[in-house]
């Protein structure tokens, strides 16, 4: 999998957070935000039920997010071909 992948696959990620979430809270700007259904700040409430969904803002990117797509992705090269690079870059480069 390559960076430009790997980026768009997590940032997909967060969308699939905000529609699946059951708990939202409200952030310093008056936004809603997917949370936990453990915070003590959010409320029970999916994305079905807001009526301005301009105020709903998706969460952050996060690390699990990222570490969360390269585990269910397989390498965009073998590491046969990665070897053949490396041998080929170590003899003319």
């Amino acid at each position: 999998m390559d960076i430009t992948h790997l980026a768009q696959d997590a940032i997909f990620e967060i969308v699939k957070k905000s529609e699946s979430a059951t708990h939202f809270k409200i952030d310093s700007e008056g936004f809603y935000i997917p949370c936990e259904p453990s915070d003590t700040a959010g409320f029970p409430m999916t994305l079905d039920e807001f009526k301005e969904t301009q105020k709903v803002k998706p969460p952050l990117v996060s690390v699990e997010d990222f570490k969360k797509i390269v585990s269910i992705n397989k390498p965009s090269i073998s590491k046969e071909e990665l070897d053949k690079m490396n041998e080929f870059a170590n003899k003319h480069g």
